[in-house]
């Protein structure tokens, strides 16, 4: 079950990551992009909501630091995305659950065979981009793209370990309500400055809009 989990992780990984670099190419507002995005992925957490939400504190509170890790990473994978290979980009950040593997074993967990192969295919993915940079052009753009893969990377990984310790504290308990507040902080932090930066009527008409909210869909 966990492999077949993991599995759907990389394909939506890889699904939402096409669709970022497809906007990309129709030469459109990341900020839309984002606020769409944003908007797509808050959208089924408040049907679900409809069918029952506790106002539950703590849950909130981890939800808002959800949201907040959430929008570093949007931006910063957009960026990172925009700036370099996508195949390279997704596979690198998609290696991000190392972190989660490093925080539980600090908290007693133990490897098992499968965390032990992602460890080492991190190791080999980092090796083979610094073989493949070339030495002098683009060393600029290429030390940009690889600081937006870290930061999304880094944001991705303690994205899981909030999630983690959240549902450590109260298993099986309040996970509508988590996502519901995270991407609602999401989805209100990026409309807001759509908003701000452009009006309504260049929203509607983005070319690109139908991969933001297949990139919601897919987050």
């Amino acid at each position: 079950m966990s492999i077949l989990l993991f599995s759907l992780v990389l394909v939506f990984t890889v699904s939402q990551s096409a669709c970022t670099k497809l906007y990309h190419k129709s030469g459109e507002s990341a900020i839309i992009f984002n606020g769409i995005k944003a908007l797509f992925s808050f959208l089924p957490f408040l049907i679900f909501a409809f069918f029952g939400f506790s106002f539950h504190v703590a849950t909130i509170l981890y939800g808002a630091l959800y949201g907040v890790l959430l929008c570093i990473s949007m931006v910063t994978g957009y960026l990172a995305l925009k700036s370099g290979p996508m195949a390279l980009t997704s596979m690198l950040v998609s290696f991000s659950i190392v972190i989660p593997i490093v925080y539980g074993l600090c908290v007693g967990e133990t490897l098992n065979v499968f965390k032990i192969m992602g460890l080492c295919a991190l190791v080999v993915a980092m090796v083979v981009v610094n073989l493949n940079k070339k030495s002098n052009e683009g060393k600029t753009s290429y030390f940009r793209w690889l600081i937006y893969v870290a930061l999304t990377f880094c944001a991705n990984g303690v994205l899981s370990i909030v999630q983690k310790i959240h549902q450590t504290e109260f298993p099986s308990l309040y996970v509508t309500e988590f996502m519901a507040v995270g991407t609602l902080v999401c989805a209100v932090f990026f409309c807001v400055v759509a908003l701000v930066k452009y009006k309504p009527s260049q929203i509607i008409k983005s070319k690109g809009k139908k991969f933001g909210a297949l990139a919601g869909i897919f987050a």
